[in-house]
């Protein structure tokens, strides 16, 4: 089961591990878990969940998301390089949320 806290509410799912991928944040290095954007649909603004939806081509379509979105959001995103076999090259839009608590087997890891 994992919880993601994102601005003082829970979201809740069920997680699996993909040992063989492992996607990292670029920058600084950080664990990213992939998650349906629609489990999160009522906490993200309108235009970061438009671009979330998009198939392809996320970074030439970020032109001006910045700008529409409020501050608490901006210093939130990140986008995660990623190859698939289907499309090659593309990013993941990804934000930070304030904790990702994991329990497996009835122990918790935040």
């Amino acid at each position: 089961e994992v919880v993601v806290k994102v601005m003082g509410e829970n979201v809740i799912c069920r997680g699996l591990v993909d040992t063989g991928n492992q996607l990292y944040e670029p920058m600084t290095r950080t664990p990213v878990m992939v998650m349906e954007s629609s489990l999160f649909a009522h906490l993200l603004p309108e235009p970061l969940l438009a671009l979330a939806r998009e198939a392809e081509n996320k970074l030439e379509k970020m032109d001006g998301l910045l700008d529409a979105l409020p501050d608490t959001w901006r210093t939130r995103l990140r986008l995660v390089p990623y190859r698939s076999v289907s499309r090659g090259m593309d990013f993941l839009l990804a934000f930070k949320p304030d904790l990702v608590t994991v329990i497996q087997d009835g122990t918790r890891f935040e």
